[in-house]
């Protein structure tokens, strides 16, 4: 039980400083907290300003442009674990490894424009 706690409250202290650095990049505002049917979403409060992220340490402030290469590298990505080939850590485990970084910061949802460029030309090279 001790280490589900300690699990739980590393958990709650990424979260917590998740959301203090979740600050607009175009406007250097802090991003507001929306609830939307799937959980919170942070969006910059400034008019016609696209940047959003999702609640959680694994996504950061994004574009709408690089919000759409986010989501078509999971919509690539996904399917090497969800479809039984990989396990899930197995499959972050060889990202990882192709973007030159550790396991534990490689997320679809942390990445620039660029790095995503890179991951979707290598699972394209993959196919």
């Amino acid at each position: 039980k001790k280490g589900v706690k300690r699990d739980k409250k590393r958990r709650l202290q990424s979260a917590r400083k998740h959301r203090e650095r979740l600050v607009c990049p175009e406007h250097n505002v802090p991003l507001v907290k929306w609830n939307t049917s799937f959980g919170p979403r942070w969006q910059c409060a400034e008019p016609n300003c696209t940047v959003a992220c999702w609640s959680g340490a694994t996504s950061s402030p994004a574009d709408d442009r690089t919000r759409a290469i986010r989501h078509e590298c999971h919509k690539l990505f996904d399917p090497l674990w969800k479809n039984g080939g990989l396990s899930r850590d197995t499959a972050y485990e060889k990202l990882a490894e192709v973007m030159q970084m550790s396991f534990k910061d490689c997320h679809i949802g942390l990445m620039d424009y660029e790095q995503c460029e890179r991951v979707l030309q290598w699972l394209q090279a993959r196919e």
